[in-house]
């Protein structure tokens, strides 16, 4: 008699296909998917990236005027333009 046309012979070989690819196919799957989430993360950072890079794109714009690079230089710096006087607060002890 034919092998194939066993029933218990047929049985055997669709559960050892079944296992087979249950053994190769299921780890394969897990990693896809734990990719697929490692990949929505990068997405995800990536855009917070380019949100930071334009927002600094924008500050380094702001910051390249001359009228804010003077402000900088007077208010942090404490620096003046040639011929300007500084006056300066002083404290006095009144006890």
């Amino acid at each position: 008699m034919n092998l194939i046309k066993q029933p218990k012979a047929r049985l055997i070989i669709v559960t050892l296909m079944l296992g087979f690819f249950a053994v190769t196919l299921i780890p394969r799957v897990y990693t896809i998917w734990k990719l697929d989430g490692q990949k929505q993360a990068l997405e995800q950072k990536k855009l917070e990236a380019a949100q930071i890079n334009q927002e600094l794109a924008e500050q380094k714009d702001k910051l390249s005027s001359p009228l804010v690079v003077e402000r900088i230089a007077r208010e942090q710096l404490g620096m003046v333009k040639k011929g300007e006087k500084v006056l300066m607060e002083m404290e006095t002890d009144d006890s």
